[in-house]
Formats: C-alpha cells, structure tokens, sequence
C-alpha cells in the first residue's frame, strides 16, 4: 500500500517537473527596445556590500543618458549612507534617498515605495544592495518588453565555492526554476525581489505597495497585483545576461530565517504555490518515511525521484553557465528534504521572523 501512494505523490511530482520544464524551454521574444530606465535598490546596513552593488550598476552597456539608479537607504545604522554617498558624488543618474517614515508601510517595503515614487523611468528594475549584475543587465532585460508585458523577471545564484554555498546556489536555482516554469506557462506564482522589473504605468495601475497589505515577501506580493490587474504578462526569461549574483546566508540561522520569510510569503495569499508546496512536501516527507519501508521498488522510487530533480535542474544550470555547481546536487538534496519536511513544523510553533535588524 506505501508503495502504491508513495509512487502516485511521486508520479504526480515528476510530471509537475516535466511542466516546469516546458515553461523554461520555450525561447521568449525579444525586442530592440530603449525605453527609459530606473534601478531601485534598498539598503539597510549593507557597508560591505553597497560599493560591489553600485559598481556593478555603474558598468552598464546601456546608455547612461537613459537610466538611472535610485538608492533607498533604508535607516541604516552603520556607514552605508555615507558609502553611498562617497560613490554617486560626481554620477549624474545616481541619487540616493531617505524613505518617507509616514504610513502603515514597513522596513524595505516602506524604501521601495519612496524609491518608485521618485523613479522617471518608463521600466522599473530592481535589486539588493548584497547583489551585483552582469554589463548587459539593464540592455537585457528591458529587451523583453513589449506593449502587451507588464513584468519580467529573472534568474539569481550565490557564488560557489564550498559545499554550503554550493547547495544554497542549487536550492535557489530550484526554487526560481519553478517560478519561471509557472510563469512561462501563464501560471506566474512568485518571483525574487534582486532581479525583478516591472513596467512603470503597470506599478501605478496595481495601486503600489501603499495600497497592498503589509507582507514581508514584497517581490511575491508586486507580482501577484499584476496578475490580478488580468491585463499584462509575466514573464520569466532563461538567460545568462540576466542572471544575477547575491551573497549566500553565512550561518544556519540566517538561512532558517531566510527559509522562513520566503514560507510565510508563499502562504499569504492561497494560489497555485500552495498546492505545489504541499505535493513537495509529500513527496519528501515519503522519501524520509521510506526508510522503516525499505524494499527495492521503494529504492527505485527514490531514485526516480531524486533522477527528475536532476534532469529538471540541469538544463538550467547548462544555460546560464552553472553546470559545475551540479557536482554539490547530493548535498542540496540532503538540506532540501530536511528543510522541506521541517519548515512546516517550525512554522507551526513559531512564525516571527529576523529580518535586516527588525522582527515581523
């Protein structure tokens, strides 16, 4: 009987993977577009991170004529401000400014909302201040604009270079993969706030952050008010000029947070994420309880499994460059069972969240 429920949750599983990857491997137009631009970026006690971020921002290919970069330092309580202000000295498109403190709006929320407010751009992007972005970033992105696209989004990875960043680097690409595979296919469901841009006459149209309920996930919130406007698309591209750099959770307790924020986000708001996070649930939940079923047709079913988690991500990491990463895949499995099988229960009994200094 276990083995018969056990290969249907899986079955099931495999053929939402096989519909993920439909969505990721279709080639999404591309158009010769110059619109204007505005880069938004929030900063909250990011000293050692801010100048990488803004270098890399600097560097653009795009014609500095035509974009600039807002800074929303965030109440900092260390030298980010000051940083910030050292660097745009002399930069024309740069600026930094202080987020309004009035109103129901919170933390980095409250930032982007003064940030958007003071955008000119035509296209909104957005990204961390713990983050840095390829030269054809800007160029990239916008490409994928046309009248009928309200908001493109993209891919993320952590720097690699031992078997923790290795896995958190895999775990992300995984998690985004699914948003992109949804959204492509017309289901979008989520995004990540570091690489992230939406029209500017579609922002205004959702009513902005002002006008949403206070949330700690606000990328997944921006999206899900432009799908609800049922007028423009969402779309996910597949491509390495996008692709963006942030910097890894350094200790267990950052990456449970972390786990957390992004949990509580999915739940807010009952869509299609949260049936995909109750089947991967099951799915690893029956994985762990194979082990007092042991036989071999138990065996291939986890094998199978873990087979269609690999042929899924693989792919993705040829196509942005990042097949090496694959070689830590049996690590991210180990973190990916055991975080998925005990979020729930963590969530259960705890649902605060640590967050840049502050507790929602």
């Amino acid at each position: 009987m276990f083995e018969i429920i056990f290969l249907s949750v899986t079955g099931i599983y495999f053929l939402i993977l096989a519909f993920l990857s439909l969505g990721l491997s279709g080639k999404l137009p591309q158009h010769d577009n110059k619109p204007s631009v505005s880069v938004i970026v929030a900063a909250r006690n990011e000293e050692n991170n801010i100048e990488e971020c803004l270098n890399s921002l600097n560097n653009q290919d795009y014609d500095k004529q035509n974009y600039e970069v807002i800074i929303a330092d965030d109440f900092s309580t260390d030298s980010t401000g000051a940083e910030i202000d050292q660097f745009i000295c002399g930069k024309d498109n740069f600026r930094k400014i202080t987020p309004d403190s009035a109103g129901n709006l919170r933390g980095k929320t409250n930032a982007l909302e003064s940030a958007v407010k003071a955008a000119k751009g035509e296209i909104i992007l957005f990204t961390d201040a713990d983050c840095t972005v390829l030269p054809s970033w800007i160029g990239s992105m916008v490409s994928y604009y046309n009248k009928s696209t309200g908001m493109v989004n993209s891919f993320s990875t952590v720097p690699v270079n031992n078997i923790i960043t290795g896995m958190q680097s895999i775990d992300l690409l995984f998690l985004i993969s699914v948003a992109g595979g949804m959204a492509n296919n017309g289901y979008p469901v989520s995004c990540i706030g570091n690489n992230m841009s939406v029209r500017n006459d579609v922002y205004n149209a959702t009513g902005g952050y002002k006008e949403f309920p206070d949330s700690i996930t606000e990328d997944y919130l921006l999206l899900n008010k432009v799908k609800e406007l049922r007028t423009f698309k969402i779309v996910f591209p597949l491509d390495e000029s996008l692709l963006v750099s942030t910097k890894p959770q350094s200790s267990i307790t950052e990456l449970l947070q972390q786990k957390k924020r992004w949990a509580l986000g999915g739940l807010a708001k009952t869509n299609l994420s949260f049936p995909l996070m109750v089947i991967s649930y099951l799915t690893n939940l029956l994985i762990v309880i194979s082990f007092f079923f042991y036989s071999a047709e138990i065996l291939a079913i986890v094998l199978f499994k873990i087979s269609a988690e690999l042929f899924f991500l693989y792919p993705v990491h040829k196509k942005l460059n990042l097949s090496r990463n694959l070689r830590y895949f049996i690590f991210f499995e180990i973190y990916y069972i055991t975080y998925t099988i005990s979020l729930p229960v963590i969530l259960l009994f705890n649902r605060k969240v640590r967050w840049k200094g502050r507790i929602y």
